[in-house]
């Protein structure tokens, strides 16, 4: 009976985290939620068009954006910061020079509401500077090579 108690026990448990595990279709669906969201949506500072038209105005021609979805460890975790996230990190020149989260979920893992803006930083060489809002990224003529802080 013990042995039936604790096959069963580990049969629920293991239905419930396997429900819990974000798949590579919500995390391209994730991905593509935030990447047709207009910035204006994520900070009512911004012009309305989308993030990597924005991010690449930004930075300039030679810059990379890798996406990516970042999970908690936990379920606390998950609420505290609104996981899943979706991570925008920008390279320039093959340089990390930005990550922006965007939050898009619950401690469900599940995709809810609209994304919105969680943390950014803007990296300069070993210095990471941490960004309240997303229009805290303002580049001047010489681009996020120059950026300052607002």
């Amino acid at each position: 009976m013990r042995n039936l108690t604790g096959l069963l026990l580990c049969l629920v448990l293991g239905s419930v985290l396997v429900s819990a595990q974000i798949t590579e279709t919500d995390v391209r669906e994730m991905i593509a939620r935030v990447k047709t969201t207009r910035v204006s949506e994520l900070d009512t500072a911004l012009s309305p068009v989308m993030p990597e038209k924005w991010l690449s105005l930004r930075a300039g021609g030679d810059a990379v954006i890798s996406w990516a979805v970042r999970e908690g460890t936990s379920p606390a975790d998950d609420r505290k910061y609104g996981l899943p996230l979706v991570e925008a990190d920008l390279f320039i020149s093959g340089r990390p020079s930005a990550v922006i989260m965007i939050s898009t979920g619950t401690s469900e893992k599940k995709i809810t509401g609209k994304p919105s803006f969680s943390s950014g930083e803007i990296i300069k060489g070993s210095e990471w500077i941490d960004m309240d809002r997303l229009s805290d990224f303002s580049a001047g003529p010489k681009g996020i090579h120059h950026l300052e802080i607002h």
